[in-house]
């Protein structure tokens, strides 16, 4: 029923930061599961009062209740919040995620690192600002080399994704330093090639997905008696 996982949560958490060094400082992790708990009652009670409305804000009320339980291993825990806002963490998630949709998936680990560096954008650690330098083409080879990693070892690869893709994020974070590392804003000149990129993804569904998806309705074709009629019938008409 899932009333063991804010303890199960809290030990990953615990065991995941006891292995993160940023900048020579290991981190710690103080959160217990009895206080997770609490305060996953008062989420979901406040979700259904709110008929779901509240449920937007939990991922944002999740992070503060993480990172106020943060702290380097040789500090105490003092000073150690997430300062984002709730409203615009909300609709940078929807904007991503429909850039993700409309790009077909192109835009995934440009996306990923926007919303990563968001995050360390907003993250105070006893005092001291987290900054994600990741770049979304190193992410983009860094999946390339997982999707080959998988196929080669038949699928056994798998179980060692998420742990990989801990030490990429880790690997780019660091704490702000006044000219070396230093949270910067995305340029603007991204946005034309992120226009460019969406509307040849609509272009793309429109030109092939969706005429053969009508084209399969009116004929009443059968996948599973012909599965050759998928590549037999897709076209691209540009």
């Amino acid at each position: 029923m899932g009333i063991a996982k804010p303890w199960a949560d809290c030990l990953i958490l615990r065991k995941r930061l006891e292995h993160t060094v940023l900048n020579g400082k290991r981190l710690k992790f103080e959160g217990t599961g009895m206080e997770l708990f609490i305060e996953r009652l008062k989420w979901i009670f406040f979700t259904i009062i709110t008929f779901t409305l509240y449920g937007f804000t939990v991922p944002v009320r999740r992070k503060r209740w993480i990172l106020a339980h943060i702290h380097f291993e040789e500090e105490e825990l003092s000073n150690s919040y997430y300062d984002g806002k709730i409203g615009e963490s909300i609709i940078l998630n929807l904007i991503l995620n429909t850039m993700n949709i409309l790009s077909l998936g192109i835009l995934y680990p440009f996306t990923k690192c926007v919303k990563l560096k968001h995050l360390a954008n907003h993250s105070i650690i006893n005092n001291q600002k987290i900054v994600f330098n990741g770049r979304a083409y190193d992410l983009l080879l860094h999946y390339i080399l997982h999707f080959i990693l998988i196929i080669i070892t038949l699928g056994i690869y798998i179980f060692w994704l998420g742990i990989s893709h801990t030490k990429w994020e880790v690997k780019n974070s660091h704490i702000e330093v006044k000219g070396l590392y230093e949270n910067k804003k995305i340029s603007i000149l991204n946005i034309p090639f992120i226009i460019i990129i969406i509307i040849f993804g609509i272009y793309i569904i429109s030109k092939t997905i969706i005429p053969f998806l009508n084209k399969t309705i009116d004929n009443k074709y059968l996948f599973w008696k012909n599965p050759s009629i998928i590549i037999q019938n897709i076209k691209f008409d540009f």
